[in-house]
């Protein structure tokens, strides 16, 4: 396709909100609670305060009375809540990349100009029995044409209220670090919130960035606010059986890393509100280990160590009219590689990768948007081990930086709560992969992936 078709996408999105019908920020959250998603959210999925206590409460917050007449099922913004709470998740969207890789580059070509479906999703979000409650989403992706557990979030929670001190705290079944907290800060519900599947990703990552697949593992965690103040959480994870994972069914062995033993998760951090959550301030750290076998050498002898550490900090202010957030975080992971380095896919034993990650956001009456990011990703120069996905010089240092417009809103006939959102996405690379020009000895230039990205998402 022509850069024109990408263009024509805007077109063909104005006209499909013609026939977008009611969604919003897990809109099975809102018939339960009978809250608008501003309440929660400065914009989806960021939580504010009120947003933070109800996932720290295990999903149960319900205004409706137990005596009274529930559905089974409904998607309608009725009351009482339904009783399964179901929720239904589209995203629409066009991608369009600034050149296209030759055809004897290293690596995936994506098709440019493209657009359709990215996700598809079923989600069971909210009560569930008692003091049960979950997030869970199953999502079709458009791109790969699989299924994944993306989301699994079940937990159970507890309050407890002392003369001079209070507490929150419970327990989480969940498939991925991180997807547990309550900051987005870490890296699972970290910005940018949703990014093209299509466009192109730098040769090195951490594993808490994304490595570690949610169809991969399971673990339980335990969590608690003291006082309003300190947040702890911490659990251990372990690999599903291969036979018992969703998106990784017919991909080849070969294709895949495993996990050998447990992978502790924990997190720590320190919140401060004023003025009845209007403002909000976080600061804290969290990290993993694990010990993983190599695509190529599934239950062989040696594993690579990886030890990842991360540092966040949060500040919100949040008011009916203006919302303004601003984070920050860092992460660095150190390796020691001693499979890959026995096969001579590495140079060096040890590794390390260094991300950092930023974002300042302003949203007006919950409608209209705007973020700017940065992402930076540092480490070891390692020819064995980058060379061959992409990096001429063995360095994976990479810079982008990110602009964001987003409108969200509700059709004619329906209420005032904005049920749907337009997002518009720049992502523009000063360096990838080691350099600015010839990163990939194919003669492809940094600005070669810079991407425009948009898309419509609705949540029914």
């Amino acid at each position: 396709m022509q850069r024109g078709a990408f263009y024509l996408f805007v077109l063909s999105v104005v006209v499909q909100l013609v026939l977008v019908g009611s969604a919003d920020a897990v809109p099975s959250f809102a018939r339960q609670t009978g809250m608008a998603c501003y309440e929660c959210h400065v914009s989806w999925p960021e939580l504010t305060p009120a947003g933070r206590r109800f996932k720290l409460g295990g999903f149960v917050l319900n205004s409706t009375a137990d005596d009274e007449r529930r559905p089974v099922l409904s998607l309608n913004e009725v009351t009482p809540a339904p009783r399964i709470p179901l929720a239904f998740e589209l995203e629409l969207s066009g991608t369009h990349i600034n050149a296209l890789p030759p055809p004897n580059a290293v690596g995936y070509i994506p098709p440019n100009n493209h657009f359709g479906i990215q996700e598809l999703s079923v989600l069971l979000a909210g009560q569930i029995v008692g003091p049960v409650g979950c997030f869970c989403e199953l999502t079709y992706h458009g791109d790969t044409k699989k299924i994944r557990a993306e989301i699994i979030d079940v937990r159970i929670a507890h309050e407890w209220h002392g003369e001079h001190a209070q507490a929150i705290y419970g327990l989480s079944l969940n498939n991925s670090p991180s997807i547990t907290d309550i900051y987005n800060t870490t890296p699972n519900w970290g910005w940018p919130y949703s990014s093209s599947a299509l466009a192109a990703t730098p040769v090195a990552n951490t594993l808490i960035n994304g490595r570690l697949q949610p169809e991969v593992v399971a673990g339980l965690t335990a969590y608690g606010l003291y006082n309003n103040i300190l947040y702890a959480e911490a659990g251990v994870y372990a690999a599903i059986r291969r036979g018992y994972r969703v998106e990784t069914r017919g991909v080849p062995q070969g294709d895949l890393s495993d996990i050998r033993g447990g992978v502790p998760y924990y997190r720590f951090a320190l919140q401060h509100e004023w003025r009845r959550g209007r403002y909000s301030a976080e600061i804290g750290t969290f990290g993993l280990a694990a010990d993983i076998f190599p695509a190529t050498m599934f239950d062989a002898p040696l594993t690579d160590h990886y030890r990842d550490v991360g540092y966040d900090a949060q500040f919100q202010y949040n008011s009916r009219a203006h919302r303004f957030s601003l984070q920050a975080r860092y992460v660095k992971e150190e390796q020691v590689l001693n499979a890959e380095y026995l096969i001579y896919q590495s140079d060096t034993l040890r590794n390390t990768v260094h991300q950092i990650d930023g974002k300042v956001s302003y949203f007006y009456k919950g409608r209209y948007g705007m973020s700017i990011g940065y992402q930076q990703t540092t480490g070891s120069t390692n020819s064995y081990l980058y060379r061959p996905a992409g990096s001429i010089n063995g360095d994976p240092s990479t810079q982008a930086a990110i602009g964001e417009l987003t409108y969200e809103f509700a059709l004619p006939g329906q209420n005032s709560r904005p049920h749907t959102r337009l997002k518009l996405q720049y992502t523009d690379y000063s360096k990838f992969n080691g350099a600015t020009a010839n990163y990939d000895g194919y003669g492809r230039n940094a600005r070669d992936n810079n991407a425009i990205y948009l898309v419509l998402h609705a949540l029914y």
